[in-house]
């Protein structure tokens, strides 16, 4: 098993700081990434035994929301929607109201998924995700069943190049970028693009070496 932990960042003065736990919360199935509801009273968990958790942060109760062949490796709350995505191993995108036991849409990857990031503002709702063989795949997702029902997807060949798999990712603050990371301690920012016919790309801004390994 594992723990989740819950922490508040405290500041009584300049001089005086300090973070505090507030809970600890036990997980049967080690986890692999956490994400808070949008009203916080919510923490979801993906776990290595294919699991997805929810956990209530007022009584420390959890319960198994939702189920994928292989590890979950990420986990995202979908602002306003009542829904809950996930990421796993099982190259697969699947959608959960937490009403209902079977996912309420399901999505082929066509590759495992190693990380992601979420983007929302008032117009738009997007995803990064980094999967393996170095791709990387942006996704609308108001738009996902269009996006997602092409053959072969629109994967973007990772700025790092082959070899060098991807182990973070995440969007700028303003959504107008991302940012990349990988196994072997390089990094890369990127602005998004649209080619002529309005498929995403990547234009480099910089990459760097970020640490040894």
């Amino acid at each position: 098993g594992s723990k989740i932990r819950i922490y508040e960042a405290v500041v009584q003065s300049m001089q005086q700081k300090g973070i505090v736990q507030k809970a600890c919360l036990d997980v049967e199935d080690p986890c692999l990434s956490v994400n808070w509801s949008d009203d916080c009273t919510k923490i979801f968990a993906g776990c290595i035994k294919n699991t997805v958790r929810a956990f209530d942060t007022a009584t420390g109760q959890s319960a198994t929301v939702g189920q994928h062949d292989a590890g979950v490796k990420d986990v995202h709350w979908i602002p306003g929607a009542n829904t809950l995505c996930t990421l796993s191993f099982d190259k697969t995108m699947r959608f959960w109201d937490l009403r209902q036991q079977q996912p309420v849409a399901g999505y082929n990857l066509g590759l495992k998924a190693f990380c992601s990031d979420l983007y929302v503002n008032q117009q738009n709702m997007y995803m990064v995700i980094g999967l393996q063989d170095e791709k990387i795949l942006v996704v609308n997702i108001p738009n996902i069943q269009q996006m997602l029902s092409k053959n072969p997807l629109d994967y973007i060949d990772s700025p790092l190049g082959q070899g060098s798999q991807i182990t973070a990712i995440g969007f700028y603050s303003d959504g107008s970028g991302i940012g990349v990371a990988s196994h072997d301690g390089r990094a890369n920012l990127s602005k998004l693009d649209q080619d002529a016919m309005g498929k995403i790309k990547l234009a480099n801004v910089m990459t760097f070496k970020a640490h040894k390994t």
